[in-house]
């Protein structure tokens, strides 16, 4: 597990988190130095998210030693962008910077301030993602379910909204904000924290393709 101490050792480190809404911000031990938070596309807003939070503490990219990765799940798109801004951060900075990962759904639970309850997440059509708690651990498992879910576990678990417009959940379930304000910068990151080499989008399952087929029949009569 990453120590709060660890990640202090360096003065600048950037979190980049693009799994639904852009967020990007800087953290000190309990807190945010800056946060930043766009509801443009990644493709639109990354990026001057990004400058603008170096621009708040009067720094720039070239000081950037740690970089704090949503890996997902999330908006496919954005996720996509985002690893490539960490990359070239990583690419550009000398001495390359450190770079942690964490997954969306754990920084959930910790938003959610309830360790004990499942989370679901939309994913694929017809499929939801389950995190589940493991003892003594702030990192989860997580499942992909078919669709529909049961109305007990559909109760039980804190729910993410759906990134399609058009897809709403029912009434009456827990549903988080996914806003990383609520989280207590380095302290509260810390415990989801992984150390990785290169960013990495979450794919709990292989890309899935359907052949084409032409509308009318080509073949000679």
């Amino acid at each position: 597990m990453t120590t709060v101490d660890t990640l202090s050792r360096h003065s600048l480190p950037l979190l980049i988190d693009a799994s639904s809404q852009v967020q990007v911000g800087i953290p000190d031990c309990n807190g945010w130095r800056n946060l930043e938070r766009e509801e443009k596309p990644a493709l639109e807003s990354l990026f001057v998210a990004i400058s603008r939070s170096l621009e708040q503490i009067d720094s720039s990219a070239t000081a950037i030693d740690a970089i704090l990765f949503c890996e997902g799940p999330g908006s496919t798109l954005g996720l996509r962008i985002a690893a490539t801004a960490v990359k070239t951060i990583l690419r550009e900075n000398e001495p390359s910077p450190t770079l942690f990962t964490y997954n969306a759904l754990d920084l959930a639970a910790i938003m959610s301030n309830d360790f004990s309850r499942p989370i679901l997440a939309p994913f694929r059509k017809g499929k939801r993602l389950l995190r589940s708690p493991i003892s003594n651990s702030a990192i989860g498992s997580i499942e992909v379910l078919e669709e529909p879910i049961s109305e007990s576990l559909a109760t039980e678990a804190f729910h993410l909204p759906s990134l399609r417009s058009w897809e709403t959940l029912p009434e009456g379930l827990d549903v988080l904000d996914y806003d990383i304000s609520l989280i207590a910068g380095l302290s509260g990151l810390a415990p989801i924290l992984r150390h990785a080499e290169m960013p990495e989008v979450f794919t709990p399952l292989p890309a899935e393709f359907r052949k084409w087929k032409p509308a009318r029949d080509l073949s000679p009569n």
